[in-house]
């Protein structure tokens, strides 16, 4: 069995990060159907592999974490830019929902 912790990023006085709140509960719930244990915080653990949602809004990607890449990434919304590729690029890991998101 594993151990994750589904780090929810949550900026001070930010109440937008609540919307992917039911992700990270989907995500603890799924994982905890297969057997493993999973918590939800908003902090990072060393006991147990770290899966970030909300990247987009840190400067620093903890070391081995998996990414739960949920934006949509193109270069026509304008929040595309070379600080977030960068980022993104230091990922161990990345989950991303769509195959488009891949490509680009």
């Amino acid at each position: 069995m594993n151990s994750y912790n589904v780090v929810l990023v949550r900026p001070e006085n930010y109440i937008h990060s609540l919307g992917l709140l039911e992700v990270c509960e989907t995500l603890a719930y799924a994982l905890r159907g297969l057997g493993h244990s999973a918590r939800i915080t908003n902090r990072y653990s060393l006991d147990a592999m770290n899966i970030i949602v909300g990247w987009h809004l840190l400067r620093v990607l903890p070391k081995n974490s998996i990414v739960y890449q949920l934006e949509q990434l193109s270069n026509r919304e304008g929040w595309w830019n070379n600080e977030r590729q960068a980022l993104l690029g230091t990922a161990s890991t990345i989950w991303d929902y769509s195959t488009e998101n891949v490509m680009f």
